[in-house]
């Protein structure tokens, strides 16, 4: 009798032990559209990193996000948004100063290109902030999203739990040992 009982819980042991959880769902279909954005773009080094935020930070114009890959999600905004006011800050300031230079009556009261020109120069310090702000932040939370993506895709998570029952028998004695992995 005792052999039998031994033997089944071996069986019982061994069945549990071999008893884990498998999907067969492959795990891009539960993937959203920003973690398929982020496996588009790819993976970013330390030179991407490092050399976009550095020109993303002294030019701009969204060229750092070009190197990091990332100018069509929002490097085009840098660069459309830069040089528009910068344009405008250019011409208003060349009208401001022509106005008074070239004014031939005493009425200085048409500072209309003066205040542009102010707007215009507060606006691209806006995007400028914006787009440092952004290159160096976005880029290390894309590098994190990538690398935690990768891990899962490739099955590296810690949401494997392992279990394994083992019988115990000791003279008289039976007994049931759970030994859990995660």
């Amino acid at each position: 009798m005792k052999f039998f009982l031994i033997l089944i819980w071996v069986l019982l042991a061994t069945h549990m032990s071999l008893a884990q959880k498998t999907d067969n769902t492959p795990i891009t279909n539960l993937l959203t559209s920003e973690d398929k954005k982020v496996l588009e773009i790819g993976p970013m080094g330390d030179t991407r990193y490092i050399l976009g935020g550095i020109l993303g930070t002294a030019p701009g114009f969204g060229i750092g996000h070009a190197i990091q890959g990332r100018w069509l999600d929002k490097g085009w905004i840098f660069t459309l948004g830069e040089l528009i006011t910068l344009t405008l800050f250019a011409g208003s300031t060349f009208g401001c100063i022509g106005e008074g230079l070239f004014e031939t009556s005493n009425d200085r009261n048409n500072d209309s290109n003066c205040n542009l020109a102010g707007i215009a120069y507060l606006g691209f310090l806006g995007f400028k902030g914006w787009e440092i702000s952004d290159i160096w932040y976005q880029g290390y939370q894309h590098r994190k999203k990538f690398k935690n993506l990768n891990n899962k895709i490739n099955r590296k998570d810690s949401n494997n739990l392992n279990y394994l029952f083992l019988p115990i028998v000791k003279a008289d004695q039976y007994g049931l040992g759970l030994s859990v992995r995660f």
